[in-house]
């Protein structure tokens, strides 16, 4: 029966011209619920690597053979080949598979790397691979200041404008929002403030409220990692099969910034560790350092634009070490805020006009406020007072109790303490970096849709979760592979599409 199902496989030429591949052995025992103790040793073709002397030059599946007394066990199926970046094409089935009544095909249920593994060598899988660069301005990416990001724009994508995030801009509603495909008002975390205080509870949730990338990738076996510049994990990384710090705990003896943060060389080994395992099916990568200088010295400073060179360098450290499977990749690369310079002038205190809005208290984070409402307190009535205290420039509403004033450029909100050089929060730092790269195809459907429209953060775990074959569920953020824009904006026929690993070529 499974012998006619291979058989009759369609032989079209699929995406990136590759031949097809027969349904997957694992999917049809879990579809049938066949006991395959019974197979024999696969037959030496199919332990063999594939050459350019075994392609045929038509694509197909050609019947597996026969025997009078052994109908329905397969004992030879072909599977021609066409490109040599096929991942895994010059690798033999690991030894697990070599004797079915040996070790049955139940324990690719319970390994998820086995599964990731035996997917990779029945199908084309991309791989998947995140930047998060924390505070690192947008403006701050070009030709002579960070020539390894500019040129990953060049030959992928990059948002001509920058993406956007919510207000408050700032670390931890802009991760949480980038790894759940939820913005702050669905996956509950409103502000960075938890990090320097205990918080009433109605400033939102202290980690995400909904599943993330992590948790889906790990509810289907596909195996993820998550290396962090932070003590917490960003929130929403504890799903990761394999993470950095460990349990979010910074080693003793790791290299630290000057805010207590692991320095960016103590985490590129464990990145290029991570870049390096072919059993991870999503990686994500942060690095923090652009942050701290940014704080202590200003967006703008000398300390600042040296610290986003010596970025640009880690991050081309990462694109060479992802160049030997260039093709199958995709990388995205974004930040998680903007930063900003202050003025002069006093800090705002939102509670100078309290008594006319109708709120009793408020929860600073840099260049926004987060704003509680009394009891049948009409929201845009208190927004409309909030347009009237000194140095708001805009408000949003978070929930029905919770408004989030937006301040003016230089403006910081009133607060214990103050960060010595620059800050985020406001409006004005809700600019983000994003910039896409990789050989798979997705890169130019992805770089189309950027190029004309600025992502949100929401949007990019929706988009990246097709490319791994998962599934989100609902979510606020869109596939920017599949937008309209994205399609319309691909390279027309002819046109020459470069797609050659980053430091692979000069110039």
């Amino acid at each position: 029966q499974n012998v006619r199902a291979i058989s009759k496989h369609s032989s079209k030429t699929l995406r990136r011209r590759r031949a097809p591949h027969p349904p997957p052995i694992h999917d049809q025992v879990l579809d049938r619920r066949i006991d395959l103790g019974g197979i024999d040793e696969l037959h030496p073709a199919l332990n063999r690597p594939s050459t350019s002397g075994n392609r045929q030059p038509d694509p197909g599946v050609s019947a597996p053979a026969r025997h009078a007394k052994r109908v329905g066990v397969i004992e030879k199926v072909e599977v021609s080949v066409r490109r040599d970046d096929e991942p895994g094409v010059d690798r033999p089935l690991p030894t697990r598979f070599a004797r079915a009544d040996e070790q049955r095909f139940g324990a690719v249920e319970r390994d998820p790397e086995v599964r990731w593994q035996h997917a990779r060598q029945n199908r084309p899988v991309t791989r998947v691979v995140m930047l998060g660069l924390d505070g690192f301005p947008h403006r701050a990416i070009g030709p002579e200041l960070t020539p390894r990001l500019w040129d990953l724009a060049r030959r992928g994508g990059r948002a001509p404008d920058g993406g956007v995030t919510d207000l408050p801009s700032s670390t931890d509603p802009g991760f949480c929002s980038l790894l759940t495909g939820c913005k702050p008002a669905t996956h509950g975390v409103l502000t960075t403030s938890w990090r320097f205080a205990s918080l009433p509870e109605w400033v939102g949730a202290q980690t995400p409220r909904v599943p993330t990338i992590f948790d889906t990738c790990r509810a289907v076996g596909i195996p993820t990692a998550a290396i962090v510049a932070d003590d917490r994990g960003l929130l929403c990384t504890g799903a990761a099969d394999r993470r950095w710090p460990p349990d979010g705990i910074i080693p003793s003896g790791t290299a630290l910034d000057a805010h207590g943060y692991p320095a960016n060389a103590a985490v590129l080994p464990h990145l290029l560790a991570a870049v390096a395992d072919s059993s991870l099916g999503f990686i994500f990568g942060h690095i923090n350092e652009a942050d701290t200088m940014g704080h202590d010295f200003g967006p703008e400073s000398d300390a600042a634009r040296a610290c986003y060179r010596a970025t640009d360098q880690v991050v081309g450290v990462v694109l060479d070490a992802l160049a030997s499977r260039w093709t199958d990749t995709v990388i995205v690369i974004v930040s998680d805020h903007d930063m900003q310079s202050r003025d002069s002038s006093v800090p705002v205190d939102p509670m100078v006009n309290a008594a006319d809005g109708g709120w009793d208290a408020y929860i600073p984070d840099g260049g926004s406020a987060l704003i509680h409402l009394k009891p049948g307190v009409d929201p845009e009535r208190a927004g409309a007072a909030l347009l009237r205290v000194d140095g708001v420039e805009t408000w949003v509403r978070a929930n029905d109790s919770v408004l989030i004033a937006g301040l003016k450029p230089g403006r910081i909100a009133a607060a214990p303490r103050y960060s010595t050089g620059g800050f985020h929060g406001a409006p004005i730092t809700t600019r983000t970096v994003a910039l896409v790269g990789g050989g798979d195809p997705a890169v130019r459907r992805i770089a189309g849709a950027i190029a004309t429209q600025r992502p949100h953060l929401a949007d990019w775990a929706p988009t990246i979760a097709p490319l791994l074959g998962v599934d989100l569920g609902h979510v606020d953020g869109t596939d920017l592979a599949l937008s309209d824009r994205g399609r319309r904006h691909q390279p027309a026929p002819g046109q020459e599409i470069v797609n050659i690993p980053i430091g692979a070529c000069q110039d």
